[in-house]
């Protein structure tokens, strides 16, 4: 599954030899290439999810996994970028006039996000005052807005309960405000999207800049918004994974294809468990994106036909989409393992490939659940998990 034709795509394609010529920069600087930021901004990539109303483009589920998956086959980190910004977009649908101007004034420029409930939330005239830290942000150094998840208190200082548990909201700051720890350049894997540490003390969020990941009412009634924010977030990263995956194939096959063994002189192209890794590389991939579009491609046409979707309707979308990245670390590790010597320099794109897969999927362990649900409502039980 293959949209032709699309704007979004076509923009990212033009746009991915600049993100593959600045990879390994990106990567040494732990944050996104300057050349890199101005190119994708240009082309829109940091609006894709925002409304029409604020320039965005304002994407459908499959042409934002595609074009993700794009950008990700040239830096995963870049690609990572997007997905975080695809938050805003959702920002932005919930909010009133004012607020969402001021969220898009610049769409050129990335928005960071953090889903890590790392501080508290108060009241204020006009809008929150939002004080914590938080370990990871995405795009902390090259963002213009930060979105950072707290948890709700009131005016006296004491949390605000929903049904008994805390009420945890993503709200958005400008980036200027908050002090950015250099975390990010100690880590191996997604270097260049710039998940520094970030700490906040008592900044300004706008008043209605707020979003309920898990649900928030869309004031912009349009399908793309009547998806869960989070699993809309979801399909970025699945994206992003798809992008590693593709690119550690081919990587794999270059790699191998022309290379003597320096024991015995054979090619290691010719070896049958080579080939044999290689193809169930390929198509293990191939069947996972396949899945994966196809439940997004469900969940599109009800959101269009009936404007919201059920849990049995997202069930396989979000199955499919939390078995990927396993299944990608997973193959391409194997991929790794069955390659020369030569995937030892960390500057080769498999071992590159082999440590973002790992970073992405490191906390995975709390949404397997999730596929467990599928298989309930296959059964004709009921969803447990809330992100069903």
């Amino acid at each position: 599954m293959t949209i032709e034709g699309s704007p979004t795509v076509d923009a990212a394609r033009r746009v991915a030899p600049t993100l593959a010529a600045h990879r390994q920069d990106a990567d040494r600087a732990a944050r996104m290439a300057p050349a890199v930021r101005d190119a994708m901004g240009r082309a829109g990539m940091f609006a894709l999810c925002a409304p029409r109303e604020c320039g965005g483009a304002e994407v459908g589920l499959v042409e934002l996994v595609e074009t993700i998956e794009v950008l990700a086959r040239a830096d995963p980190g870049a690609a990572w970028h997007v997905g975080n910004s695809v938050v805003a977009g959702c920002c932005a649908a919930s909010s009133g006039p004012a607020d969402r101007a001021e969220l898009f004034a610049d769409l050129t420029r990335p928005f960071g996000f953090s889903a890590v409930p790392g501080g508290t939330a108060r009241p204020v005239d006009g809008g929150w005052s939002i004080t914590g830290r938080w370990p990871f942000v995405t795009g902390s150094l090259d963002a213009g807005w930060l979105g950072l998840t707290a948890r709700v208190h009131e005016a006296d200082g004491s949390p605000r309960l929903l049904d008994g548990r805390p009420v945890v909201r993503t709200f958005y700051v400008r980036a200027a405000d908050v002090q950015v720890e250099p975390t990010w350049e100690a880590v191996a894997g997604m270097r260049s999207s710039g998940s520094n540490a970030v700490a906040a003390d008592a900044v300004r969020s706008p008043g209605e800049a707020v979003l309920q990941l898990l649900r928030s009412p869309a004031v912009a009634p349009r399908p793309l918004y009547q998806i869960v924010p989070y699993q809309l977030f979801w399909a970025t990263v699945v994206g992003t994974v798809l992008g590693i995956w593709a690119a550690a194939v081919d990587a794999a096959a270059a790699t191998v294809s022309g290379k003597r063994s320096s024991i015995d002189g054979g090619l290691a192209a010719e070896l049958v468990s080579v080939q044999h890794t290689l193809a169930e590389a390929d198509t293990t991939r191939r069947a996972f994106r396949l899945a994966v579009l196809d439940g997004l491609g469900e969940i599109w046409e009800a959101a269009s036909a009936r404007g919201g979707t059920t849990a049995t309707e997202r069930a396989p979308a979000w199955a499919a989409m939390i078995l990927a990245p396993d299944r990608a670390r997973e193959s391409v590790s194997r991929l790794y393992a069955a390659a020369t010597t030569q995937v030892w320099l960390a500057s080769h794109p498999l071992a590159r490939a082999v440590a973002d897969l790992h970073a992405i999927t490191v906390a995975f362990e709390r949404f397997r659940p999730i596929v467990a649900d599928a298989g309930r409502q296959l059964a004709g039980l009921e969803p447990l998990h809330p992100l069903a």
